[in-house]
């Protein structure tokens, strides 16, 4: 997931967090992400602009990894 979101192709970014709110719509109750991160996740997801540069959206998705408890990817 993060992978995705870090990416150079801005239609990949979006349908990546497009999914993933969708999923931790859907899920994120019965995840292991901790129940006061999920709203900020999904306001996150949704508020964000993923068509912006690469240097303005990488610490939107690391911070988004941090939240969700997994290692942010690195290049």
């Amino acid at each position: 997931m993060g992978v995705f979101l870090g990416l150079t192709h801005v239609h990949i970014r979006k349908s990546a967090a497009l999914k993933l709110y969708e999923a931790m719509l859907l899920y994120g109750d019965t995840t292991d992400v901790p129940e006061e991160n999920l709203e900020e996740i999904l306001n996150t997801l949704m508020d964000t602009d993923w068509s912006q540069p690469l240097n303005e959206v990488r610490p939107i998705r690391n911070h988004l990894c941090d939240l969700l408890n997994v290692k942010a990817p690195v290049t």
